[in-house]
């Protein structure tokens, strides 16, 4: 995608619908996260910040928050996206840079600057916009790993108490991760419930095949009922094109 092309507001990725995709990072701003984590990013990483560099999704992961506990389902509303590096001021070379907010740069910058996470090697790349008390997660890129881990809190836990965090393994790489993305049974009705038909049908249609592909079989009739609509197939990328 170059400068002149227009960014897409929803994108097809890898079998996923995301939203509000950004320009892609220049290779310098990849060469300076990696240098901050002082790790090579993982091909799959890295095309994912080439393709869609951040977004929005309604998609859920399942995970344990202990490894004997039972896999509940977890949000993934945002995923990061990477900035172009600012420039250091010359005048104050030891000044804290200022990052562009809620981006990964300065989302890794606030977990290493509290030592919340280890100072290489740990790279936040999603969240469910919870806040400190919220599911976040990360890519442990130490020793050439490319394994997805994730803080899942429980009712005491915080990401203000170092003592307490723990991360749960969730994925063995982010492509792996990618793939677990998907839509509950809750979410597709909740979804339908609160849905008009002023909506963009075709859009949500299309969220649902990427998220839960069977779900035609469970709530087809439900949906072709509130929308009066027999054919249950989206044009929606077509339009796009």
């Amino acid at each position: 995608m170059s400068d002149e092309e227009e960014v897409p507001e929803r994108l097809l990725y890898n079998g996923k619908l995301i939203e509000d995709v950004e320009m892609p990072p220049s290779a310098n701003a990849i060469s300076y996260l990696e240098e901050r984590v002082k790790e090579k990013l993982p091909d799959d990483y890295r095309n994912f910040l080439l393709t869609c560099n951040g977004g929005y999704s309604q998609f859920l992961f399942r995970a344990k928050r202990a490894p004997w506990g039972i896999k509940h389902y977890f949000e993934m509303q945002k995923l990061y996206s990477l900035p172009e590096p600012p420039l250091r001021n010359p005048y104050a070379p030891n000044a804290d840079i200022e990052y562009e907010s809620e981006s990964l740069l300065s989302v890794l910058q606030e977990y290493q600057k509290e030592n919340l996470i280890p100072k290489t090697g740990f790279l936040p790349i999603a969240t469910d916009c919870g806040g400190r008390g919220g599911v976040s997660v990360f890519l442990d890129l130490r020793g050439g790993s490319n394994h997805v881990l994730a803080f899942l809190p429980r009712f005491h836990e915080s990401l203000n108490s170092r003592s307490q965090v723990t991360f749960s393994p969730i994925a063995s790489s982010f492509t792996d991760f990618w793939n677990m993305l998907c839509l509950s049974r809750k979410l597709v009705r909740m979804i339908i419930k609160h849905t008009v038909p002023d909506d963009d049908i075709d859009y949500i249609i299309a969220m649902f095949d990427s998220g839960m592909p069977q779900w035609r079989d469970s709530y087809g009739m439900q949906f072709q009922r509130k929308f009066g609509r027999t054919n249950l197939s989206s044009d929606f990328f077509a339009r796009k094109s």
